[in-house]
């Protein structure tokens, strides 16, 4: 179920943790339109990208996240650092 109160870009800044990202992850964007925000186009984060965390992503298994001045969705298990074995 997609928690539709988390499509929304704040009014300031996030002020949440900044991570730079270990890999290449998915994203889906989210873009003001005139009657609201909406979820956009599906993109790739680049490796190395500095992201701020900015709170609860759609569902238990995203969060919402800031590059620059663009907000986006992406999945947590993609924050996360790869597994070496």
């Amino acid at each position: 179920m997609i928690n539709c109160d988390s499509i929304f870009i704040p009014d300031t800044n996030c002020g949440g943790e900044k991570i730079r990202l270990p890999r290449s992850v998915c994203a889906v964007q989210i873009v003001i339109r005139e009657n609201g925000t909406k979820l956009g186009p599906l993109t790739h984060l680049k490796a190395g990208t500095t992201i701020e965390l900015c709170g609860e992503g759609y569902n238990e298994r995203t969060a919402k996240v800031r590059v620059k001045e663009e907000y986006f969705f992406v999945f947590l298990q993609d924050l996360e650092a790869p597994v070496k074995n």
